[in-house]
């Protein structure tokens, strides 16, 4: 029997991640712990970790001008957001080289400015944070990688913004 590498089943062979456009991406504490607060009357009600989250998410426009937020919210044990990539120039891109720490499966460099290079970022960014704050060095705080999906057009674009607002209720229905 082959032995076949199990690639994250979303992703798109061969799409460059770097491109211009929206995405959907959800990113799952590991284990589906509920680190980030609880869930209420259908409303997220968040914790200090909850709000390191928020506020880590808010900062990515701050550090990487080609992306910008749109719909999010951070769950009890995960987050949901919408984010757009926009068009850099090539000196940019060649300019610009980041390399993020190796932990287990990820290569010691990833392709700057794609959408997994700033997912890597944010996770090792809320990472060190709130195990900073928890006083717990060793707490595994996410699950590895993430889910993400191209969003291809207006109605999507729509879909996912109301799903999102929604998602809080759903918690509470389940």
């Amino acid at each position: 029997m082959p032995n076949h590498r199990r690639r994250n089943s979303n992703r798109l062979d061969g799409y460059d991640y770097s491109l211009p456009g929206a995405y959907f991406v959800t990113i799952a504490t590991y284990r589906r712990a509920a680190l980030f607060g609880h869930n209420s009357a259908g409303e997220a009600i968040l914790n200090d970790l909850g709000l390191i989250e928020q506020e880590e998410w808010r900062t990515t426009v701050e550090l990487r001008r080609e992306v910008r937020l749109d719909e999010f919210i951070i769950m009890p044990n995960h987050i949901h957001a919408i984010l757009f990539i926009d068009e850099i120039t090539l000196g940019e891109r060649a300019a610009f080289i980041q390399t993020v720490g190796a932990h287990g499966r990820a290569p010691l460099q990833r392709r700057p400015r794609t959408l997994g290079s700033m997912i890597a970022a944010y996770k090792a960014a809320t990472t060190r944070r709130i195990r900073e704050h928890s006083k717990t060095p060793d707490l595994t705080v996410w699950q590895r990688n993430f889910y993400d999906r191209i969003i291809r057009d207006q109605l999507e674009l729509d879909n996912v913004r109301e799903y999102i607002h929604y998602n809080p209720l759903k918690l509470s229905e389940g």
